[in-house]
């Protein structure tokens, strides 16, 4: 394994793919102008990003640019009507081993944009950091030697601030103000964000399981356990092996009792008011992994309500059973 090389210029271009995702990049605020809703961000900003070292391009020669590649239905005000970002790496904090290549980058992204557009720059932000949140995004490094190391990058925006007003700038009234970036660096992992449990007790006209209801877990752990029986062995009767006598999975969760989950809401009313046919029910657990999922048929063995009058919410630990051979 080789140590990646973390530059100014590397992570911006992390930054910039995530700003152009299409999720990201489309204007559906209601409180911008109407005539952006729908369009891309990046376009209604007319930005350029850059590192220090880089410097952006005047006006007059993008405008003589543009010119030159033919392009005759260039807008001088379109030029001056521009906004700029400066990414600037600030420290590179790694972790030293060597089976390891884990590291903690911070940086600030200065934008330099329109007053106008301030309020857009704040939903670019918010919308990154709802997508980003707990999510990790693949990447890949060709090293010197032609190999690729692969890396998962988490980002998070800070909130601009330290506003700097200029009424008369290159680009009319602007606004310049830091952004604060933190980007995490890591070998690929499976993270508790590749998971998706769906639950379900209800079963269709065929007795199949249906109407599956996904839950948030906060907590999840898998144990496989064997019941074994010690024997002597038949060529050794003084040494002992070892034989399954039954097998089973017991899956563990913990979750928020959330007020509009059917499953949940299904799941305490059992529990506190349900009769023995309710209880009795099999509880069907859907459970995805990356790009596979299977669905099995579960035994209740264990289920808690925990709920304090402190504030607090309702919390739920639910222990369920899937027997060998289901």
């Amino acid at each position: 394994m080789q140590k990646v090389t973390l530059t100014a210029d590397v992570l911006l271009g992390v930054i910039k793919s995530v700003f152009n995702d299409k999720d990201i990049d489309t204007i559906n605020d209601p409180e911008l102008p109407e005539d952006w809703q729908g369009k891309s961000i990046q376009d209604i900003l007319n930005i350029k990003y850059y590192t220090f070292k880089h410097r952006p391009e005047s006006s007059e020669q993008i405008v003589r640019e543009m010119k030159a590649a033919g392009n005759t239905q260039i807008d001088e005000l379109m030029a001056v009507n521009r906004s700029f970002g400066c990414f600037t790496l600030d420290s590179v904090d790694r972790e030293f081993s060597k089976n390891t290549d884990t590291a903690v980058c911070s940086g600030v992204l200065d934008f330099w944009v329109q007053t106008s557009k301030l309020k857009l720059v704040d939903s670019l932000l918010e919308k990154c950091n709802i997508a980003l949140a707990s999510a990790l995004i693949p990447v890949s490094f060709k090293m010197s030697d032609g190999t690729i190391e692969n890396r998962t990058l988490s980002i998070g925006f800070g909130r601009p601030s330290g506003f700097d007003f200029n009424t008369s700038s290159e680009i009319g009234e602007s606004v310049q103000f830091p952004v604060e970036v933190d980007i995490g660096i890591s070998l690929p992992t499976t993270q508790m964000i590749d998971y998706k449990f769906e639950f379900t007790a209800e079963l269709d006209a065929n007795d199949e399981p249906t109407n599956f209801t996904e839950v948030p877990v906060a907590d999840y752990s898998i144990t496989e356990t064997a019941q074994t029986k010690g024997l002597p062995t038949m060529t050794h009767p003084s040494e002992t092996g070892v034989i399954n006598l039954s097998a089973g999975t017991t899956y563990s969760f913990v979750f928020d009792g959330i007020v509009d989950n059917p499953f949940i809401n299904w799941l305490a009313n059992r529990t506190l008011f349900g009769n023995e046919e309710e209880k009795s029910k099999l509880v069907y657990l859907k459970l995805t992994r990356g790009q596979l999922f299977k669905i099995y048929p579960t035994t209740i063995t264990m289920h808690s309500i925990k709920a304090i009058d402190d504030g607090t919410n309702e919390v739920h630990s639910l222990n369920l059973c899937i027997e060998e051979g289901a």
